[in-house]
């Protein structure tokens, strides 16, 4: 094996980077980043949130394992693209309120850009990730069992709902929950939406 940084003679673990190298490469970027300067992270913020530019302004930093960044600020762990808004919007935290991304102007969950971003509820954030295409379902979900047509099926299906699960090898509840509309919903849109 190859060790990617010269010098670092600690045993490679993973992609030819021993554990220290690959923890600073997944949090800030790059294996060989240090500590950062006291007040260079609060600056950066601040830097962006009085930035001009339309560009994605990406958190450099410490990200969360999603890829969002975070910060400590006011002894408690903020999310940065949140935090960015807020200092920009002079709108508190809120729990009701999401930091979205404006998906026509980027997907990038590291960006803090306050163009970028903007309040919206979890149901704001459901419809944009659906319509970016960023939302797994039907066959695209790995845990998937059904394909589209097997549902199809199973909509016009008249049998009780053991024989049709039986039949499929799956849970009798998977089978209420498609004849009932609680899963696979976006599919009744091809059909003009409401009952089969």
């Amino acid at each position: 094996m190859t060790w990617r940084i010269d010098n670092c003679f600690m045993v490679a673990a993973d992609e030819g980077l021993c554990r220290a190298h690959r923890t600073r490469e997944r949090l800030r970027g790059d294996p060989l980043a240090g500590r950062s300067v006291p007040g260079m992270l609060k600056a950066f913020i601040i830097h962006a949130v009085e930035s001009d530019t339309d560009d994605c302004i990406v958190w450099p930093f410490y990200k969360h394992r999603k890829g969002y960044g975070l910060i400590k600020w006011d002894s408690n762990w903020v999310q940065t693209h949140r935090l960015s808004l807020s200092l920009k919007s002079g709108v508190p935290f809120s729990t009701k309120l999401h930091a979205l991304h404006d998906p026509h102007a980027c997907s990038e969950r590291a960006c803090i850009n306050p163009r970028h971003l903007r309040w919206g509820t979890n149901d704001d954030n459901v419809a944009d990730r659906t319509a970016s295409g960023n939302t797994l379902r039907g066959e695209d979900v790995g845990t998937a069992t059904l394909t589209e047509d097997e549902v199809k099926a199973i909509w016009f299906d008249d049998r009780p709902l053991r024989k049709i699960a039986s039949a499929r090898n799956v849970p009798v509840r998977t089978i209420r929950n498609i004849k009932e509309r609680l899963c696979w919903v976006w599919l009744t849109d091809q059909f003009g939406g409401g009952r089969l």
